[in-house]
């Protein structure tokens, strides 16, 4: 009876509360984890906004130096 007595009142409701404990830790990982997921798409898509910034600032700065040439020409010609 002693034993019996021990595993239906402490042994049976204390790993029911363990069990309910992780199950709930779970789904509070699973959905911090989702939310981290949706973080991590957002910041791969400014990256990828970011980047292709910097390629047109790469292309204007390129421009720019041509026009810069040409200026350098234009004027060597009227000088001349």
């Amino acid at each position: 009876m002693g034993m019996e007595w021990l595993i239906t009142v402490v042994i049976i409701p204390v790993l029911v509360f363990i069990y309910h404990v992780y199950i709930k830790q779970k789904e509070e990982l699973d959905t911090r984890v989702s939310v981290l997921e949706d973080k991590v798409l957002v910041a791969e898509q400014k990256i990828s906004d970011i980047r292709g910034d910097v390629d047109e600032l790469k292309q204007i700065r390129d421009d720019l130096i041509d026009v810069k040439m040409d200026i350098r020409e234009i004027k060597t010609l009227l000088n001349n």
